[in-house]
């Protein structure tokens, strides 16, 4: 039996991106998913910068890297506290 090793796509390909494009933490819920489509962003990202600033979300605005640096070693201790 001869099986072809080239894989043929039918229908739309859907890129779907599985790291938050602010911390580059894995997407792993249905609310991280949800978030990335609309905001290019995790649930957690999205509580800490854009809920409260939509309006200035939709105009362009972004945190800037210090912004985002210290967000993510203030997420990483909890994580780590939640390990031990």
């Amino acid at each position: 039996m001869f099986i072809s090793p080239k894989i043929k796509i039918i229908g739309k390909h859907i890129k779907e991106n599985f790291y938050c494009n602010l911390c580059n933490y894995p997407l792993l819920t249905l609310e991280d998913f949800n978030k990335e489509k609309l905001y290019q962003c995790c649930h957690e990202c999205y509580l800490s910068f854009i809920e409260s600033r939509k309006n200035e979300w939709k105009n362009g605005w972004r945190p800037n890297k210090k912004e985002i640096d210290s967000y993510i070693s203030i997420r990483n201790k909890l994580y780590n506290k939640k390990e031990k």
